[in-house]
C-alpha cells in the first residue's frame, strides 16, 4: 500500500458514515513525494497564478503591510562583508573586490526588491554575473513572466523555464539566470509564497460510506476578505444617511410617479405644490451579530501574514507587552529569511566575483553580514598608547601617525585645529584645544 492509499485509508477510519464527517481533498495532491514524470516533458506550472499572487500583494493593504514591513525587517540595516586578507595580481584584497561589487551593483537595492519577490512569490530570479569587466546592474526577471517550470524526474533538476512577457514568449535556461525560491519541496518549484495559504481556495467532500456524496468550495481568504470590504460600502452607501418617505393621500398612480421621479435622486431641498403631503425618516440602523465572524476571518489573515504589526496599529488592547513578545517571535522568521539570501549572495555572487578577479574564494572565504558594523568603543587614552609607542621598547614604531590620532580623536569629540605640518609619528603629543 502507497503512502496515499495509507494516509487516506487513516482518514476515512477516523470518520463516520452521516454527512458531519468530510474529507479534505489534500489525498489528490499526494501522488508522489518527488518530481512526476511529466514535470520532464510537460513541465509544471505555479498552483496559484503568480499574477493572482502579485494582485493580492498591490492591491490588498494587509499583504503589502506585510510584505514591505519583512522585506525592510531583513534588509532595511543594510550588510557589511568580510574576507581574508588575500590579494589577486593586481594587489588588491578581497574584500575590496568584494565592496567595489556591491557598490557597482547596488547590490542592497537588489537584495530589498529580491526579497519581495521570494515573499510574495516565492521565488526570485535575476541574471548571473558574465564578468566583472561588464557589472553594471543586477536586473530582477519578474516572477509573474515565469509561467512554466521543467524539471527532471527523480532528480529534481531544473532543466528549463517558459516565460511570457509582453505577449511574447521565451525558453530560458536555468544556467544563464539565478533562481532562489523559499521551500525545497519538489511539488513546488516555484517556491511557497508568504501569500499562498490565503490566496488558495479549500474544496471539502462529504462523504457516506466512502462515497462523497457532496462537494463545496471555499473562497480564498483575500476574495472573501474583498467581499466582505464590498458588503461594508453597499451597507454605509445605503444605510449611513436617513432616508425620508414621501406620503401623498389619495394621490393617482400618475402624481406618484411623477413625485417619485423628482426624488429618486435627489441630493438638494426638495419643492412642490403639492397640497396635503406627510414625510417619514427612517433612521439608520444596521443589524449586529457579525462582528465575531468578521473577527475570526481576520484573524485568519493575521495568522497566515504573521506580521504583528498590522495587531499593533489595529487591534484594541494589544499591549506594549503583548507587541513586544510578537516581534521577538516574529524575528525567527526574519533571521531565516536573512540566511537564505546570506548564504545565496555568498554562492552566487561573492564566489564568481572573486574568481573573476583571480582570487579563490575558499581561501578568502567571502561572508555577508547584516546589520551595521559592529566598530569597537574607544577611548582617548587607547588613541594616545597607539600614537606615542611602547615606551618599553623605542624600537617599536606606534601604530598611527600623528594626523591619524587627530582625526580617531576629533571623531570622539575633540575640538583640534588643522594641523599645517607634515605628520610625525610619535615624535610629539597631541593637545586639545
Amino acid at each position: 500500500m502507497g503512502l496515499r492509499q495509507m494516509l487516506k485509508a487513516a482518514w476515512i477510519q477516523r470518520t463516520t458514515t452521516d454527512l458531519s464527517s468530510c474529507e479534505l481533498h489534500i489525498f489528490e495532491k499526494l501522488e508522489s513525494l518527488i518530481t512526476p514524470a511529466s514535470a520532464e516533458s510537460n513541465g509544471m506550472t505555479p498552483a496559484i497564478p503568480i499574477k493572482t499572487l502579485k494582485s493580492f500583494y498591490l492591491s490588498d493593504s494587509m499583504a503589502f503591510s506585510t510584505v514591505e514591513s519583512l522585506a525592510e525587517q531583513v534588509c532595511g540595516m543594510g550588510f557589511y562583508t568580510s574576507a581574508q586578507p588575500i590579494t589577486n595580481s593586481k594587489g588588491l584584497l578581497a574584500k575590496e573586490v568584494l565592496d567595489q561589487f556591491c557598490d557597482d551593483v547596488g547590490l542592497d537595492m537588489w537584495a530589498l526588491e529580491a526579497t519581495k519577490n521570494l515573499i510574495w512569490a516565492g521565488f526570485a530570479m535575476t541574471k548571473p554575473l558574465p564578468s566583472m569587466k561588464t557589472i553594471e546592474e543586477l536586473p530582477l526577471v519578474p516572477p509573474e513572466s515565469i509561467t512554466r517550470i521543467y524539471r527532471r524526474s527523480l532528480t529534481n533538476e531544473t532543466l528549463g523555464f517558459d516565460q511570457m512577457l509582453s505577449g511574447s514568449s521565451a525558453k530560458i535556461d536555468p544556467k544563464s539566470v539565478i533562481f532562489m525560491s523559499r521551500g525545497s519541496d519538489a511539488m513546488e518549484p516555484f517556491g511557497i509564497s508568504l501569500l499562498r495559504p490565503l490566496a488558495t481556495p479549500r474544496t471539502l467532500s462529504y462523504t457516506k460510506e466512502g462515497v462523497t456524496v457532496k462537494t463545496e468550495t471555499i473562497p480564498p481568504a483575500f476574495a472573501m476578505k474583498a467581499m466582505m470590504e464590498l458588503d461594508i460600502s453597499k451597507a454605509f452607501h445605503r444605510y449611513g444617511t436617513p432616508r425620508n418617505i414621501f406620503v401623498y393621500p389619495g394621490a393617482d398612480d400618475t402624481a406618484l410617479q411623477t413625485e417619485a421621479d423628482k426624488v429618486k435622486n435627489m441630493d438638494e431641498d426638495y419643492a412642490t405644490n403639492s397640497i396635503g403631503f406627510d414625510v417619514k425618516t427612517l433612521s439608520p440602523r444596521v443589524d449586529r451579530g457579525w462582528e465575531c465572524m468578521i473577527d475570526f476571518q481576520e484573524n485568519r489573515l493575521y495568522e497566515a501574514l504573521q506580521n504583528p504589526e498590522l495587531r499593533l496599529v489595529t487591534s484594541t488592547g494589544f499591549t506594549e507587552a503583548s507587541a513586544r513578545e510578537a516581534t521577538r517571535l516574529a524575528a525567527y522568521k526574519v533571521y531565516g529569511m536573512e540566511r537564505m539570501l546570506k548564504r545565496g549572495i555568498e554562492r552566487f555572487f561573492f564566489a564568481p566575483v572573486l574568481e573573476n578577479a583571480g582570487i579563490d574564494p575558499i581561501e578568502a572565504k567571502p561572508r555577508l553580514f547584516w546589520g551595521p558594523v559592529d566598530r569597537p568603543q574607544l577611548e582617548p587614552n587607547t588613541v594616545l598608547l597607539a600614537y606615542q609607542g611602547n615606551p618599553n621598547n623605542p624600537n617599536l614604531e606606534p601604530l598611527i601617525t600623528r594626523d591619524e590620532a587627530r582625526k580617531i580623536l576629533a571623531k570622539l569629540g575633540w575640538e583640534l585645529e588643522i594641523s599645517p605640518q607634515p605628520s610625525a609619528a610619535g615624535t610629539a603629543g597631541v593637545k586639545s584645544k
